[in-house]
């Protein structure tokens, strides 16, 4: 009988542990759910004992039932605390002037990221100052162009000098 446990969701196992608590006798109809060979005989002392552990969990039960939502379809969504404001997020694709018929593609990420047609001749100032123009917050004076490897270009290259044609660049604070 060592280690059994009983469900407290039937409600004759209930019966049976409040008739245990009140009269500390253990009911005779508890021995038939035994195996014939693990029964106690007749008038045999039985030390027997509780593990609160189960009565615990029978009350933790209840008390998970008691606290369970519920869903209204009228009811106004609440947020959890205040409204943060975000940077927007998405892609702009814009052309420089003066980029002609063979314009080539500089994906530069910043605030957001900008796809930018221009010609090899525009310098990575003039990317900066078409960024601005567009919605971007860089500021030129502190600002430097990364590829993803680390290496980084002076302001005044050429797009074709600093070969960043085709290439993801990162726009960062000095």
């Amino acid at each position: 009988m060592n280690g059994l446990f009983f469900s407290f969701d039937k409600e004759i196992n209930n019966t049976y542990l409040k008739e245990l608590m009140t009269t500390k006798v253990v009911p005779e109809a508890l021995f038939s759910k035994f195996p014939a060979n693990q029964r106690p005989q007749k008038n045999q002392t039985i030390n027997a004992s509780l593990d609160q552990h189960q009565t615990d969990y029978s009350k933790a039960a209840e008390e998970k039932k008691e606290k369970q939502a519920t869903f209204d379809a009228n009811e106004k969504g609440r947020s959890i605390g205040p409204k943060v404001t975000q940077t927007q997020s998405g892609t702009v694709s814009f052309t420089m002037r003066d980029t002609g018929e063979n314009g080539v593609m500089v994906k530069v990420k910043a605030d957001q990221t900008f796809i930018i047609k221009c010609s090899r001749n525009h310098t990575l100032h003039d990317l900066v100052i078409g960024i601005i123009q567009n919605g971007g917050q860089l500021d030129p004076s502190r600002c430097v162009f990364r590829l993803q490897s680390g290496q980084e270009f002076d302001m005044g290259m050429t797009v074709e000098q600093a070969n960043v044609v085709q290439k993801c660049v990162l726009a960062v604070h000095k």
